[in-house]
């Protein structure tokens, strides 16, 4: 087992030897980006196995509106670091790697409500003997939502098309891959009581027909598999340099990049998803360079 050890240590050196000799650390970013996932729609055994163990109280059918869409989206923020393609174009290729965190979530959407009307006073006008009608609502709500926090790794090749201009260009292509810190089902229940009250008449002329069970807020939730994904994409991007002259602008860079691909998404309660990846990310770029 140890010579097993050393002589992957000696090969991870050698390969770094060489990885060195061929790279030359160049920019620093700092970025955050949104992409969205145009996947199959959940089936209703998915959501019956997302929703399943969720202690929720039970609510009669009523107002409804349930949606589980063809698309997932997440969100990161991160930093990466840029190297030089040594023995290329002088400084028009360059290997990308970088960490990013964030949130990925289901389209998914589940909402239940459900109204039931006490009437608890008829009041008759003396002068006109019109009649009025005083309404108590118990109104009650269930709603289902789902959320992970993923962490992930970035590898980029990124072509420049004029470097040195203080507007640029570049396009490239890379991978994305990402595992979920947490990844959750949650569910909401909400009760309320309110009385109903023509214009003209105040609160306190009635009483409340629920005077000790007035508001009841429930939640839980229940820890999902670790979530998966995978994404292939390539990219374009514009680079702006803030200044050519001065000392510490002319190494700062503010950048845009347009991302699209496929990607692949897995966890133990759903079908492994393929879909289209798409979106956006940006943020500040520091040179390292002269």
């Amino acid at each position: 087992m140890k010579k097993v050890t050393l002589i992957l240590i000696a090969l991870l050196g050698c390969f770094g030897s060489l990885w060195a000799q061929k790279l030359k650390l160049s920019d620093m970013y700092l970025f955050g980006s949104s992409v969205s996932i145009i996947t199959n729609s959940l089936s209703n055994k998915e959501i019956a196995n997302l929703k399943s163990g969720l202690n929720t109280p039970t609510i009669n059918k009523g107002q409804q509106y349930s949606n589980s869409d063809n698309y997932r989206w997440s969100s990161q923020v991160g930093m990466m670091a840029a190297w030089d393609i040594k023995g290329r174009q002088q400084r028009k290729q360059k290997l990308r790697i970088g960490f990013s965190a964030g949130t990925y979530d289901l389209s998914f959407y589940d909402y239940t409500a459900n109204n039931t009307v006490y009437r608890i006073d008829t009041l008759v006008s003396s002068q006109t003997g019109r009649t009025t009608y005083i309404d108590s609502v118990d109104s009650r709500s269930l709603y289902f939502f789902h959320n992970a926090t993923m962490l992930n790794v970035h590898i980029d090749y990124l072509r420049a098309i004029n470097p040195q201009n203080k507007l640029s260009a570049y396009f490239g292509a890379g991978i994305n891959l990402g595992m979920s810190l947490s990844n959750t089902m949650k569910s909401s229940y909400n009760e309320y009581q309110y009385v109903m009250l023509p214009s003209g008449f105040d609160y306190g002329s009635v009483s409340n027909p629920f005077p000790n069970n007035n508001y009841r807020f429930e939640n839980d939730s229940k820890n999902l598999s670790v979530a998966t994904n995978a994404r292939a994409y390539s990219l374009l991007g514009v680079n702006y340099q803030l200044s050519k002259r001065a000392p510490l602008l002319k190494h700062t860079h503010v950048f845009a990049e347009l991302k699209m691909g496929v990607d692949i998404s897995a966890m133990e309660e759903l079908n492994t998803a393929t879909g289209f990846y798409y979106g956006g990310q940006g943020g500040l770029r520091v040179s390292l360079g002269n």
